[in-house]
């Protein structure tokens, strides 16, 4: 099982646009290499800047 897991940064209110460009860009690739993620996970601490830590399980 491989468990990767990254922190970000974002200001709030560009959320949904990185989700957006993760999904067309980052995905495809990541899928390509490593297969199907198991399950994603992705807490969200409301600030000024937005701060994520997003999970994604392979088995």
């Amino acid at each position: 099982m491989i468990l990767e897991e990254r922190d970000y940064r974002i200001k709030a209110g560009y959320v949904a646009d990185f989700l957006e460009k993760y999904q067309t860009l980052g995905l495809p690739v990541q899928r390509e290499h490593l297969g199907e993620p198991h399950g994603f996970s992705c807490p969200i601490l409301a600030n000024l800047t937005m701060s994520f830590r997003c999970g994604v399980t392979r088995t």
